[in-house]
């Protein structure tokens, strides 16, 4: 079985302003999401999560718990800083926790372009 190529990213709960970070694989041309963690910002810095950037299709694994603070699978990249925040699937807004934008008028899309350090 061959190395598997795998990062963090980073993400703020939208309810509770906490940051989280979501393992992400590479499985064929996928990133794929396992597992998310709390963690503070400052062990985030420390650990390099803030650098991560991944470009390319996005899905969730069957077994990804979710956010750890709200049990949200869904997330939503603030077309302002480029950072992801989760949110359900019947939210009409999400505050961005990153940078303060409100979104709304969400468009759907499985390619993503993210920098956990904003772009």
């Amino acid at each position: 079985m061959g190395k598997v190529e795998a990062t963090v990213v980073l993400s703020k709960c939208s309810s509770h302003n906490r940051t989280f970070g979501m393992r992400i694989e590479r499985r064929g041309g996928d990133w794929v999401s396992t597992w998310a963690f709390k963690i503070d910002d400052s062990k985030a810095k420390k650990e390099g999560f803030d650098k991560t950037k991944i470009k390319g299709s996005f899905a969730f694994d069957p077994e990804y718990p979710g956010c750890p603070y709200c049990g949200t699978y869904g997330f939503v990249q603030c077309g302002t800083c480029g950072k992801l925040s989760c949110m359900t699937a019947e939210a009409t807004s999400v505050r961005c926790h990153w940078c303060n934008t409100l979104m709304t008028g969400f468009e759907s899309s499985d390619s993503f372009e993210v920098s956990s350090g904003g772009r």
